[in-house]
């Protein structure tokens, strides 16, 4: 979580409709409201605080963000959801201003932008989820119509992308760094470090960190990615049926040898020995399994 520079927030504000409030194209843009990823004054702010569906606001120059919120706002942003809705006969200027986040066509929007995201990031199966929600995209008459009671069935399809990504090495470090951010916040513990962490910010540390820890999780995802991909070739899974077969033979060697020091009965050494495919020996090793068996040792 970072507070965003002034750099960053002039970036953000330079990109299509961002330079002035969604809402009243006031040019005092202040904040920002997700899941939507849109732009506002500190007015129509105020009024989306009071939506009762899961809406969060954001100031620009105050609020933490995450390193999704900040993706979130430079792929979607004022220009792109106005140009989207506006296929929906949905107004810019509908006299409910909630009514427009609460229709069908906002809530496949908003899963759209969030599986994008998830998707650069190389979260698994964000691709193929992402690629399936394309072919879901709401009709007309569907999208300008509002969800009811019912669950959000894009919002559903983020969810799976988010449980399968938190299996991941990459995601179980995101999510130990969320939770610990959000016992900080709630314990007061940021409070204590705000002088260190501007600091940080002033000499470039704290960049160079956040840049560090997305790596490691990019690299984690990555490296879970590719060794599955590995182990699942034909040639790893026969090497290591090969390591099997010879963990069992040199088992069954020296039960034998065992059973022929203490006089022991040899029939448990033969049913193991009946069990193991032995084509991978050499023809040393094979000379030798022959000589353990014809009692020659």
């Amino acid at each position: 979580m970072i507070t965003l520079s002034q750099d960053k927030i002039n970036s953000l504000l330079a990109l299509p409709g961002n330079s002035t409030c969604l809402e009243c194209e006031s040019s005092q843009v202040e904040w920002a409201s997700f899941p939507t990823a849109i732009f506002l004054c500190s007015t129509c702010g105020r009024q989306h605080k009071g939506f009762t569906n899961e809406e969060k606001i954001k100031s620009l120059s105050v609020s933490e963000f995450s390193e999704n919120d900040i993706n979130k706002l430079e792929i979607g942003g004022n220009g792109r959801y106005l140009n989207f809705i506006s296929g929906y006969n949905i107004s810019k200027n509908e006299p409910n201003m909630e009514s427009k986040y609460r229709t069908y066509a906002t809530a496949y929007y908003n899963a759209l932008i969030e599986l994008e995201v998830l998707k650069a990031k190389g979260a698994n199966g964000a691709e193929n989820t992402l690629n399936n929600l394309v072919g879901k995209k709401p009709s007309k008459e569907l999208g300008a119509q509002l969800l009811g009671g019912e669950p959000d069935p894009y919002k559903e399809m983020v969810k799976q992308v988010e449980k399968s990504e938190e299996s991941t090495v990459g995601g179980i470090f995101s999510l130990i760094g969320s939770k610990i951010s959000s016992v900080s916040e709630s314990l007061g513990i940021n409070k204590v470090y705000e002088n260190i962490d501007s600091k940080l910010t002033e000499y470039g540390i704290k960049d160079k960190i956040s840049k560090g820890v997305d790596y490691a999780k990019t690299a984690g995802v990555y490296l879970v990615d590719k060794g599955k991909q590995i182990y699942e070739t034909p040639v790893v899974q026969g090497a290591f049926s090969k390591m099997k077969e010879g963990v069992n033979y040199v088992n069954s060697s020296a039960i034998k040898m065992i059973n022929n020091i203490t006089g022991n009965n040899t029939s448990n050494y033969s049913q193991v020995g009946q069990q193991n495919n032995l084509n991978f020996l050499d023809n040393n090793s094979q000379g030798v399994y022959n000589q353990l068996n014809n009692d020659q040792l």
